[in-house]
């Protein structure tokens, strides 16, 4: 018997997106068949997690897809305390999605940041910084993402209207003016020529959610 791989595609050879590149992604949960409707993943330990699969909807990296585990709960002292660790993240997420400022308490803030179950995180899009996990035992290094955006951070806007912006340093904005309400154009970063850093305009079908609209 013959196999003939002729026809297959080519190996894929992706670069990693940039370190403190702020994009847009939909989220999705790859299911692990464990718990609540089979989207948790289970560790033989007993280490309970989200395995979550975020897709790039901003130009050029588009399609671009980032794997991150997010811990939910377990059986020791250690894994209930990552799944501690995990919730502001989480929160980030749904803040981001929804539109919610971090110090905003209303009633309206306060019913966003909750879920009914994790299958309500299934298509939410929010924006993201990109960061980069080195590889160990042997693996490539990979694209994580460092943290959520939420509306109250600079580029908010733009990255939801479907910008990508690369070398953002977050601490240095915060440090040059701690004040994130001052206007994006004062807080851009410069890079060697002087400007702003790098900015892909919003695809032709920008993907604004309703809420931004």
């Amino acid at each position: 018997m013959e196999y003939d791989y002729s026809d297959a595609p080519e190996q894929d050879w992706v670069n990693l997106i940039p370190a403190k590149t702020l994009v847009k992604v939909v989220l999705t949960i790859r299911p692990g068949r464990y718990g609540e409707d089979g989207l948790l993943s289970r560790s033989g330990s007993g280490f309970e997690y989200l395995n979550l699969e975020a897709t790039v909807i901003s130009e050029p990296y588009r399609d671009r897809k980032i794997y991150q585990n997010v811990a939910v709960g377990g059986a020791t002292e250690g894994q209930r305390k990552a799944a501690a660790i995990a919730r502001p993240f989480i929160r980030g997420i749904l803040e981001s999605a929804r539109g919610i400022k971090p110090k905003d308490e209303s009633q309206r803030a306060l019913q966003a940041r909750r879920i009914n179950k994790f299958a309500d995180l299934i298509d939410l899009k929010f924006a993201v910084e990109i960061g980069i996990e080195k590889g160990k035992d042997g693996y490539d290094d990979k694209n994580t993402i460092k943290r959520a955006i939420t509306p109250d951070r600079p580029f908010y806007d733009r990255i939801m209207a479907g910008t990508s912006i690369e070398a953002v340093d977050f601490n240095d904005l915060k440090r040059r003016l701690p004040d994130s309400s001052q206007p994006e154009s004062s807080l851009a970063g410069k890079n060697k020529a002087g400007q702003g850093p790098p900015v892909h305009p919003a695809p032709d079908d920008n993907d604004i959610p309703e809420w931004a609209r």
